[in-house]
C-alpha cells in the first residue's frame, strides 16, 4: 500500500470508508488484506506524456470542458468544435488542433480508421459512468506527475513546492510553473485537490485515489534506479552471432561513414494519419518494401512520394542515405534493387541485426551503449562523440538517429523526452561488439591501434631510409613493423599497427571507391643476413590471419627472400615484397 505524506490522512481503514462505491468497484477495492487495484496498469514513466493540455475556458473546470468537447466526436480534422464556459462564454477550435494538442497524449482523443477524431474508449467510458476518480487514475496511467503530485501535497503546500519536487525528485526539466498548473487545474476539476488561498490541498476523494495508484518511484523516474545491472535471459547466446560477424579493428571503425543522413518518416504523407510516423527501423522496412526487386528511379521517387510525402530533392537524399547504408544497389542505369542482405537486415525481429550491421557501417554507434549506464540527453551524447571519439560531424539529428535505431532493437530506453539510458539486452549486445577506443586511450607506443596516416606525409626518402635501417637489423621487428606501416601509409593507404605475439603485423585498407576497395595484411619480417629464412614465414598462421581480418590480400615484406619462399608464396596466393637493401651492405 502507498504511504500517504498529506496531513489529515487517518490511515488504510478511514480512507477505505471514504472511497465511493462506483470507484470500489470499478478499481476492484476490496478492504480485506488492504488490496487495491487499478483497472488499468499505468504506463512505464518513460512512457507517460511529459504535458497535459489545457481546454479553454477555466483552469478549475477542464473535466466540464472536456465532457461537451467529447460530446462533439466523431468530427473531421477540420471541423470547428464549440463549448461554453462558467461564464457562458462561447469558445471554440480547430477539431485537429485541440485533439492533437491536448486530447490525444493523455489517451483521451484518438484517430479512428476514416481518419476522423473520436473519443477513446476509455473517455467514452468515463461519459457513461461519470466518474471522477475513474478519469483521474486514467490520466496518471498515461501522464506523468499526477498521482505523484498528490503524493507531494503535505502541510502548506503551494505550486512552487510541487515544481521543485518534479524538478528535485522526479527530474522534470520545467522551468514555470504551467506544467504543475495544467495538472491541478485538472485535478482541482474532479474534486481531487481544492485551493485554500495559495495552499494546494488534498480532499478525501483525492486521498481514497492516491491509495489506489501504483506511483513511479522517484530514483526510477530520474533514472537512477540500477534496473540494467542484471542482463536478460539467454541474451549472451542470442547475440553471439555479432561476436562472430563483427571482428572490426581500431582502423575499421575509424573509417566509418560519418553521416547516415535523411530517412523519411512519413509524417507528412497523406496517405498516412496525421500523427503517424514511422521509426527509423520501420522506415528502412518501408523503404526496401517499396522498391521490390527493383525499379527505375522515376518510379520509385513516386512511391516514396505516395508514402512518405516527400519531394523531389527529399527522395535524392534519401537515396543518397540508401545507396551508402548499403541496402540498395544500382542494377542499371537509373534503375536499383535491394541489396543481398536487405530484406533480411530490415525484417521485423531483426532489429538488433540491423543495429549490428549499422554499427560496422557508421561512426559512433555501438559506442553509444557505453554511455548511457547513467541516463544522458541527445545534447551530451554530442559532446561525447566529438571529445571521447573525434567524430566532428557528430549533430543532435544524427545522434538521435541512431538512438531510434538502437531503441527500436531494444538496446537502450527512453527515461523521458530529453533522457536515454541503456537497457540489460544493450549491456549484452555492447559486449559482443568490437568498439572504438577513445582518443586519449590509443595507446603511442604499444604494439597496437597505431594510425600511420595522419598528415604530415613523409618524403620518400624518409621512408626509404627507414626500410632500410630496420629491414637489414634483424633484432628490432617492432621497428620495422612501424616502417613497413608507414611505407603502406605514404603509399595512400589507411593503415594500422597491429603487431605482438599471434597478431597481424600491419592492416591495410585501400581508401578506394566503395567497390574498388580492398583490404590487405602485412607481415613485415626484418634480416640481419638480408634474406629471409624459409622458417621465418608460416602462411598457415598468415591464412588464419587474413580470415580473421577478412582481407582480400596477404603481403610479407623483408629485404630479401630464400628461393623455395617464392615458391611457397605462389602456392598460398601471398605477394612477397623486397626492400633494397641498405648501400652499405652490397
Amino acid at each position: 500500500m502507498q504511504a500517504l505524506v498529506a496531513t489529515g490522512v487517518k490511515g488504510a481503514v478511514s480512507l477505505l470508508s471514504a472511497v465511493p462505491s462506483t470507484l470500489r468497484q470499478k478499481y476492484e477495492i476490496r478492504s480485506e488484506g488492504k488490496q487495491m487495484h487499478q483497472p488499468v496498469p499505468a504506463k512505464q514513466w518513460r512512457d507517460r506524456s511529459n504535458s497535459l493540455g489545457y481546454i479553454q475556458g477555466g483552469t478549475g473546470a477542464q473535466a466540464a470542458l472536456l465532457r461537451q468537447v467529447l460530446l462533439q466526436l466523431p468530427r473531421e480534422g477540420t471541423e470547428t468544435l464549440e463549448w461554453q464556459t462558467p461564464e457562458e462564454k462561447l469558445v471554440s477550435a480547430r477539431c485537429e488542433d485541440l485533439c492533437r494538442r491536448v486530447l490525444s497524449a493523455p489517451g483521451l482523443a484518438e484517430r479512428s480508421a476514416g481518419g476522423q477524431w473520436k473519443a477513446s474508449a476509455y473517455a467514452q467510458q468515463w461519459l457513461e459512468n461519470e466518474d471522477s476518480s475513474f478519469l483521474a487514475a486514467h490520466l496518471h496511467a498515461n501522464v506523468k506527475f499526477i498521482g505523484e503530485l498528490l503524493l507531494a501535497i503535505g502541510n502548506q503546500t503551494k505550486h512552487a513546492d510541487l515544481l521543485e519536487v518534479a524538478r528535485e525528485s522526479y527530474g522534470l526539466n520545467w522551468a514555470t510553473l504551467s506544467p504543475v498548473r495544467d495538472r491541478t487545474g485538472w485535478l482541482r476539476s474532479l474534486g481531487m485537490i481544492e485551493l485554500w488561498g495559495q495552499q494546494v490541498v488534498r480532499t478525501e476523494l483525492g486521498d481514497a485515489l492516491l491509495e489506489i495508484l501504483p506511483l513511479c518511484p522517484p530514483e526510477s523516474a530520474r533514472g537512477e534506479r540500477d534496473e540494467a545491472t542484471e542482463l536478460d535471459d539467454g541474451e549472451e547466446g542470442e547475440l553471439s552471432f555479432y561476436d562472430k560477424s563483427l571482428q572490426l579493428e581500431q582502423v575499421d571503425l575509424r573509417s566509418r561513414r560519418a553521416l547516415i543522413g535523411y530517412i523519411p518518416r512519413g509524417n507528412t504523407s497523406g496517405s498516412r494519419d496525421g500523427d503517424s510516423t514511422l521509426t527509423a527501423s520501420a522506415a528502412l522496412r518501408k523503404l526496401v518494401a517499396l522498391l521490390g526487386d527493383g525499379a527505375g528511379l522515376e518510379e520509385y521517387s513516386e512511391q516514396c512520394g505516395s508514402e512518405f510525402g516527400i519531394s523531389k530533392a527529399s527522395f535524392t537524399s534519401t537515396m543518397h542515405t540508401l545507396r551508402h547504408t548499403g541496402l540498395v544497389e544500382q542494377t542499371a542505369f537509373n534503375h536499383f534493387a535491394p541489396s543481398e542482405e536487405a530484406h533480411r537486415l530490415v525484417d521485423e525481429g531483426n532489429e538488433r541485426l540491423l543495429a549490428a550491421y549499422m554499427h560496422a557501417r557508421y561512426l559512433f554507434f555501438g559506442e553509444i551503449l557505453c554511455h548511457l549506464g547513467q541516463p544522458a540527453t541527445t545534447s551530451a551524447l554530442v559532446a561525447v562523440a566529438k571529445n571521447v571519439y573525434g567524430y566532428t560531424q557528430a549533430t543532435n539529428g544524427e545522434v538521435r538517429l541512431r538512438l531510434s535505431f538502437l531503441q527500436d532493437a531494444g538496446l537502450i530506453e527512453r527515461v523521458d523526452w530529453q533522457r536515454f539510458r541503456v537497457t540489460a539486452a544493450g549491456l549484452s549486445f555492447a559486449k559482443m561488439l568490437t568498439l572504438q577506443l577513445h582518443i586519449e586511450a590509443e595507446p603511442e607506443e604499444t604494439g597496437t591501434a597505431e594510425p600511420q596516416n595522419a598528415p604530415p606525409y613523409p618524403e620518400p626518402e624518409a621512408v626509404i631510409a627507414q626500410l632500410r635501417q630496420y629491414g637489414n637489423v634483424g633484432t628490432d621487428s617492432r621497428d620495422f613493423e612501424q616502417a613497413v606501416a608507414r611505407a603502406f601509409a605514404f603509399f595512400g593507404f589507411q593503415t594500422e599497427h597491429l603487431g605482438g605475439s599471434g597478431r597481424t603485423d600491419v592492416l591495410g585498407i585501400a581508401q578506394l571507391a566503395t567497390k574498388d576497395r580492398y583490404r590487405i595484411i602485412v607481415d613485415a619480417k626484418s634480416s640481419g643476413s638480408g634474406q629471409v629464412a624459409e622458417s621465418s614465414v608460416k602462411f598457415d598462421a598468415l591464412r588464419d590471419h587474413k580470415r580473421k581480418h577478412k582481407a582480400d590480400h596477404v603481403v610479407v615484406v623483408g629485404p630479401e627472400f630464400a628461393p623455395r619462399l617464392k615458391n611457397w608464396a605462389a602456392e598460398n596466393k601471398a605477394i612477397l615484397m623486397r626492400i633494397p637493401v641498405h648501400p652499405g651492405k652490397r
